[in-house]
């Protein structure tokens, strides 16, 4: 999945996959900041929203 530059507090959706192999798309609260995201080279860390 290729993501452009995402802020920390965005709600953004990523894919959840189900039980049953299924994938569903899902929001979630990115909690990374900018100087994480260039320290891991475009990774970032969210937590799935209910």
């Amino acid at each position: 999945m290729a993501v452009t530059r995402v802020n920390q507090g965005e709600i953004v959706e990523v894919p959840f996959e189900l039980p049953d192999g299924s994938i569903l798309p899902h929001p979630a609260l990115v909690l990374s900041n900018e100087y994480l995201q260039d320290y891991e080279d475009g990774l970032f860390y969210a937590v799935l929203c209910a």
